[in-house]
C-alpha cells in the first residue's frame, strides 16, 4: 500500500474566477488562487470557506488535481440569508473569499484493482466527480459503477456527460436513481427510489 499524500492545509485568498448554473438550486464557483500559490490535494477532499465571525462552510472539491490550476465546488442553495444564498444573489465573479483546505480522509484509494462502486446524492456527487474526473485523466480502467440519487432528472445535471462516458468507456456504469421521477418535465424510465 503507498502512503497517504502529504499534504500542508493551508489557510488561502481566493477569487471567485467564473460561476455557472447547474440545476435551479446548484450553481458551480471556479476559484483561483494568487498565483505564486498552490493547493495541493487528492481528488475527493474538501475546503472550508472561512466566514466572519470564524464561521466556516464546507464544500468538497468538484474539480480534479488533473484539471488545472482552477478550484471548482459545486454549491446547492440552502437558504436565502446564509452564504449559499450570497452566492446565488449577491456575489460575483471578483468576489475574494477566503478559504482552508485540503481537508478530509474522502479519497479514490487506487491501490486495487477490484470493480469500485462510487455512490452519492444530490451534490454529494461533487467529490465523485473529482475522483472520476481523476481516474479518466490518468488512463485508469478498473471497473467501476456510479450511483447518483436526486430528486427530479433536472437534478442530474451532469447526467449527458456520465452517459456519454458510459457510452465509450468500457467497464463504466452510470446508474441515475431518481427520489420523485414524476416531478419532471420528461417521463423517466430509469431507476426510482
Amino acid at each position: 500500500m503507498r502512503p497517504a499524500l502529504e499534504v500542508e492545509v493551508k489557510s488561502l485568498p481566493s477569487r471567485i474566477e467564473r460561476m455557472e448554473l447547474l440545476a435551479a438550486d446548484v450553481m458551480a464557483v471556479f476559484l483561483r488562487l494568487p498565483a505564486v500559490e498552490d493547493l495541493p490535494y487528492r481528488a475527493g477532499q474538501y475546503l472550508d470557506f472561512i466566514l466572519s465571525g470564524g464561521r466556516r462552510r464546507s464544500f468538497s472539491l468538484a474539480s480534479a488535481p488533473a484539471d488545472g490550476k482552477l478550484l471548482e465546488v459545486h454549491a446547492r442553495r440552502a437558504s436565502a440569508s446564509g452564504f449559499t444564498g450570497q452566492l446565488f444573489d449577491t456575489m460575483r465573479v471578483g468576489t475574494l473569499l477566503r478559504i482552508e483546505g485540503p481537508l478530509g480522509q474522502f479519497w479514490f484509494r487506487g491501490d486495487s484493482p477490484r470493480h469500485a462502486v462510487m455512490i452519492g446524492g444530490g451534490t454529494g456527487y461533487a467529490p465523485l466527480r473529482a475522483m472520476l474526473r481523476q481516474l479518466l485523466a490518468s488512463g485508469d480502467r478498473r471497473p467501476l459503477t456510479l450511483y447518483w440519487g436526486a430528486r427530479t432528472a433536472q437534478d442530474l445535471y451532469e447526467h449527458d456527460w456520465l452517459e456519454s462516458i458510459a457510452a465509450a468507456r468500457r467497464g463504466f456504469d452510470y446508474r441515475p436513481v431518481l427520489s420523485e421521477p414524476g416531478a419532471g418535465a420528461k417521463p423517466w424510465t430509469g431507476r426510482t427510489g
